[in-house]
C-alpha cells in the first residue's frame, strides 16, 4: 500500500468537503468548489491534527482506493482547472 492508494475527506460542522490525496507530483488539496492546492505532507498534518485532537468540528474520514483507479484519471481532470459554472 501506499499514500497514494488513499483518499482523506475533511467534512466541516456545516457540510463543506476537502478532498486531500497524493499522486506523483506530491499531496494536494481540493476543496469544496473545485480549487487545488498543493501541499507538503507537513502543511497536510496541520490540517489533519487539529481535527484528531478534536480541536475543531471536523470530521474526518480515510478510503481506500487502491492504485491507479478512476478517481486518480479524475484528480488528473481537476488538476486543469476547475469547470466553469454559469
Amino acid at each position: 500500500m501506499k499514500n497514494t492508494d488513499y483518499i482523506v475527506y475533511m467534512t466541516s460542522s456545516r457540510g463543506r468537503t476537502w478532498k486531500y490525496l497524493r499522486d506523483e507530483a506530491g499531496w494536494k488539496q481540493m476543496g469544496p468548489e473545485g480549487q487545488t492546492h498543493r501541499m507538503t505532507p507537513e502543511q497536510l498534518l496541520n490540517h489533519l491534527l487539529p481535527a484528531f485532537a478534536k480541536i475543531k468540528p471536523v470530521t474526518v474520514k480515510v478510503v481506500y482506493k487502491g492504485p491507479k483507479t478512476e478517481w486518480l484519471a479524475r484528480s488528473k481532470e481537476l488538476r486543469k482547472g476547475p469547470s466553469k459554472r454559469k
